[in-house]
């Protein structure tokens, strides 16, 4: 085992109702976009750190990094709700489709920092984009234009953030697989 190389992300879970609410309002445009490929909502979740693929001596670094710097900086509960639906780069040539979070976003943004501190003091490659709190709904090879749907809801869909995973995710023929590596609360 030692030798072995994993691969893993950090993230912020979403609750059932959460991920239900985010399915039933993305059901028209699954249908609108087939060319997609739409993420399951058992996979929905707002991504702190895609750590990527590291050897399991990188991993116990960063483990023992982000369970000191996450113990010591606790932000508490964060609260945040569902946002508007949007695309990565852009609508014109969009590659990943989303729906945005907002809230405490603030405390979320802390809390990636807090986790990219752990990543690169492990050895990790920092990220190079700006943190954007988010739900990937799917994504593309090819980049195609999008029309964004609204998402009409009947109230603001809120929830508490209260934990944190580390998730290994293995690529399958079918998809990605996720299985928890580590989970941190956030009280």
């Amino acid at each position: 085992m030692s030798g072995a190389v994993v691969r893993s992300f950090v993230c912020i879970p979403l609750p059932e109702a959460v991920k239900r609410t985010v399915e039933k309002q993305t059901a028209v445009t699954c249908r609108e976009y087939p060319g997609l490929k739409w993420v399951g909502k058992e996979l929905y979740h707002i991504t702190l750190k895609f750590c990527g693929e590291h050897p399991v001596s990188v991993l116990e670094k960063f483990r023992k990094k982000a369970e000191y710097f996450i113990s010591v900086n606790r932000p508490g509960t964060i609260r945040l709700r569902l946002g508007v639906p949007g695309a990565f780069p852009g609508l014109d040539r969009a590659r990943t489709f989303f729906v945005g979070v907002e809230g405490e976003t603030g405390k979320l943004e802390q809390l990636a920092s807090l986790v990219e501190s752990a990543a690169s003091a492990a050895g990790m490659e920092k990220e190079s984009r700006p943190f954007h709190p988010h739900v990937t709904l799917a994504r593309t090879r090819r980049p195609e234009r999008l029309e964004l749907p609204s998402f009409t809801m009947d109230k603001p869909v809120e929830w508490d953030a209260k934990t944190i995973l580390w998730l290994k995710s293995e690529l399958r023929p079918w998809g990605a697989e996720y299985s928890t590596l580590q989970e941190w609360p956030l009280l």
